[in-house]
């Protein structure tokens, strides 16, 4: 009974097989940045996005998101890098190639730069 009782308590203990969160943070070129206030690129630029996030939400990995300033107040030392954080998305998948597949069908991925960050187990209190 003991025996049947202790597998029982490990086997609900045992943490489960989920996702993983991970933000992709989206580096776009100085016309990519452009492209969102011209007025003959912006609909192109901003309907690119919203694909990405209804086949996201869709497909239930999508966990939020938002388009940033590209420019502001840094702090800290380093040279000035050559694109700028436009935005970011977090979504909730199995694992980084899952992660990276849908990094890849971010618009910026074509002359910008999206990076993949998985997010850190919240510490116990």
């Amino acid at each position: 009974m003991r025996t049947r009782l202790a597998a029982l308590v490990l086997l609900l203990a045992a943490p489960a097989a989920q996702a993983a969160e991970y933000t992709l943070f989206i580096f776009e070129s100085a016309d990519q940045i452009a492209a969102r206030t011209d007025p003959a690129r912006a609909k192109a630029y901003w309907s690119g996005y919203a694909a990405f996030a209804a086949e996201a939400g869709k497909a239930g990995v999508m966990r939020g998101g938002a388009g940033v300033e590209a420019a502001g107040p840094a702090v800290g030392s380093g040279a000035p890098l050559p694109s700028a954080l436009g935005g970011y998305f977090v979504i909730d998948v199995p694992d980084l190639a899952t992660a990276s597949s849908w990094a890849q069908r971010i618009p910026a991925a074509k002359g910008g730069r999206v990076e993949i960050r998985q997010h850190l187990p919240a510490m116990a209190r």
